[in-house]
């Protein structure tokens, strides 16, 4: 496990420890610290003085969580563009398919051996092992010729192997994370580090998705899974993370090659995941027992369940909505009006509306299945990239734009679409949350470090709270105490929780026991 907290005035405190050894270590930029030993025990508190030394670690240096391996945090070098990508045979293609979705740091942060790449290359244009079910592949193989593909296999390979240093561009553009010391003052992270090289997924590497909670407390996230490194190779699957314990029970898809992307639990304690090859996965956790709902051609992405205990689904490489209909057991496709939307994220609202977010056509989209019409929100700046939606309590819908830094509100009511620039730019923020209180919530790793940031629509205050790890996290979800948990999917495999102020973390039964452990 990993706990990470802010130091405010040189004094800092961590909470609702576990007992056990710790390593402990301050980082700021251009100083560096020994790491120290710490004890907790049952019972028993602790407090440790660390010196810090300065340490000039060079220009163009930007922070990335290193914490998973326990030590120092590492450096990501930035370099420009034309250094990072030389213009050769393979760019263009790149430029033209994979950055267009994922970005450019996507790649330069995820090096990976020549067959890994030839994986994600199957992977994408649907023709690698479980593709054979993609209705539409999110790349056409048609697009580009034989030798163009073969050109982008060789640029991959000779300038993002596994020998290659994890780098980023030098943005065009950089605004500084503001940070507000009186509010990191009160701030903790907890992430919890996923089990490797163990049965049942055996991997190297893990790649958390999502999050969702059930009923009993527990912590379900999906595990991605296929050939690509970047899923750590193997299947995919589910897995439940007790946060008393900090243990995990792993349960691997059937399919040798699947993969889950998004997550849910509905009312009766059923765990639904969407993910190749599959529409979607019902887990039935007491018995184990797995079921499959599948159609001729397509697989699922992002999960959503309605009142009436039905199952909505976007199918991004499809280019369509889905629901398992519970009355029925049946699944029933949709398609979409727009031809270039590729339905990603899905929110279904109080009224049983349901929302997507149109990828590529920067655009949020309502069905009603009551009327079976579709009603579209254009972006006000297109075009973008929009992948998640959340739903406030006054009925709004927000969206973060992925590719322009902005937060967007549509106002349902009215038919109003508004955005925020956000301060600190380059941002990407990936999903949004409201919680209880009116605020909203983002995940952000567009700028260095990786953030979660508050914003409050009343002041239209952005507020800042640099993560653990530089790493994207695809989709929060806010507990009752007010913990906003995620996972870290491109950095050391976890679940992770924010809170805010440490006070309102609900202790666990270690804690109640000693009446809390703390380290100052």
């Amino acid at each position: 496990m990993v706990f990470l907290v802010y130091t405010v005035g040189g004094r800092f405190q961590a909470v609702n420890l576990f007992p056990g050894s710790y390593d402990v270590w301050v980082e700021k930029e251009g100083f560096a610290s020994d790491k120290q030993k710490v004890e907790i025990g049952p019972g028993r508190n602790a407090t440790v003085d660390i010196a810090l030394r300065v340490s000039d670690t060079g220009p163009a240096q930007a922070r990335v969580g290193g914490m998973g391996g326990g030590g120092q945090a590492q450096q990501l070098r930035e370099v420009p563009y034309d250094e990072l990508f030389p213009n050769e045979p393979g760019r263009r293609v790149l430029e033209q398919s994979c950055f267009v979705c994922h970005g450019e740091n996507f790649i330069a942060r995820n090096p990976r051996p020549a067959e890994a790449w030839d994986a994600a290359i199957k992977m994408m244009t649907g023709q690698g092992p479980g593709m054979e079910r993609w209705d539409t592949p999110i790349l056409d193989p048609n697009r580009f010729t034989a030798e163009e593909w073969a050109a982008v296999r060789a640029y991959l390979t000779k300038y993002f192997g596994p020998a290659a240093q994890r780098r980023s561009v030098v943005p065009a553009f950089r605004s500084p994370v503001p940070l507000d010391e009186k509010a990191l003052a009160k701030a903790q992270w907890i992430e919890y580090r996923l089990p490797v090289a163990t049965a049942p997924f055996n991997k190297r590497r893990r790649v958390a998705q999502e999050v969702h909670f059930d009923n009993k407390g527990g912590v379900w996230f999906t595990e991605r899974g296929g050939e690509s490194d970047f899923a750590g190779r193997g299947p995919g699957g589910v897995g439940r993370l007790d946060p008393v314990t900090a243990t995990v029970k792993d349960y691997p898809h059937p399919d040798q090659y699947g993969d889950a992307h998004g997550l849910t639990v509905d009312k009766e304690g059923f765990v639904w995941w969407a993910g190749r090859p599959d529409y979607l996965v019902r887990l039935h956790p007491a018995t184990g027992e797995v079921t499959r709902f599948n159609g001729e051609k397509g697989t699922g992405h992002t999960p959503a369940t309605d009142t009436k205990g039905n199952i909505w689904f976007s199918v991004l490489a499809g280019n369509k909505i889905g629901v398992w209909e519970k009355a029925s057991n049946k699944v029933t496709i949709l398609d979409v009006p727009n031809a270039q939307a590729r339905p990603y994220g899905l929110f279904v609202d109080k009224q049983d509306k349901v929302w997507f977010a149109e990828f590529h056509g920067c655009t949020v989209t309502r069905y009603d299945p009551a009327t079976k019409q579709f009603s579209r929100f254009n972006a006000p700046s297109a075009p973008c990239r929009i992948r998640r939606l959340g739903g406030d309590m006054d009925g709004n819908i927000w969206y973060g734009n992925n590719s322009a830094g902005k937060l967007g509100r549509v106002n349902p009511r009215t038919g109003e679409v508004k955005e925020w620039d956000m301060p600190a730019q380059p941002g990407q923020p990936y999903d949004v949350w409201p919680d209880t209180k009116g605020n909203i919530w983002i995940s952000d790793d567009g700028v260095e470090p990786a953030v979660m940031i508050k914003f409050d629509p009343k002041s239209e205050k952005f507020t800042y709270f640099p993560s653990v790890q530089q790493a994207d996290m695809p989709k929060v979800q806010i507990a009752r105490d007010g913990g906003i948990w995620y996972t870290p999917r491109s950095g050391q495999g976890s679940v992770g929780v924010f809170y805010e102020g440490v006070s309102t973390m609900e202790p666990t039964p270690h804690d109640v026991e000693t009446a809390s452990y703390r380290l100052t």
